[in-house]
């Protein structure tokens, strides 16, 4: 995939984990709250995140807000802090020096890890109905 699709696809999945959690709302008969939060969707969902679910959840919902739909935000603030969690997040420090970082990517937002969490929603969705 290359760089100038990237944004998108990442805002497509977190409008993807979007509905979902807010169908999972639904089905638990709670109300789907009117908001882009992934994490606040999954605890109204009541839906456990790993730590590193939590982290991608948060960089997602950046995503679903601004960075898949504009160049930058409204607020420069937005920018730095959707940059810098996007090198905690998508990369992994490997070596550094009082002038460098070196850093190499995690495949965090990487197709499979994606899948498999919205694998696991959807059994969250499922068991609703079984």
């Amino acid at each position: 995939m290359s760089v100038a699709c990237n944004p998108v696809y990442e805002m497509l999945f977190g409008m993807s984990f979007e509905a979902l959690l807010k169908a999972i709302c639904v089905a638990k008969k709670k109300p789907a709250p009117a908001s882009h939060n992934l994490n606040n969707l999954a605890n109204t969902a009541e839906v456990k995140l790993s730590e590193s679910e939590i982290e991608i959840f948060k960089y997602l919902t950046e995503c679903v807000v601004w960075s898949g739909r504009y160049p930058v935000p409204k607020q420069k603030e937005y920018l730095e802090q959707h940059w810098k969690q996007g090198s905690d997040l998508l990369f992994d420090k490997v070596s550094s020096s009082s002038v460098i970082q070196f850093q190499v990517s995690n495949d965090v937002m990487g197709w499979d890890n994606l899948s498999n969490i919205w694998r696991k929603l959807s059994k969250e969705f499922e068991k609703q109905y079984t």
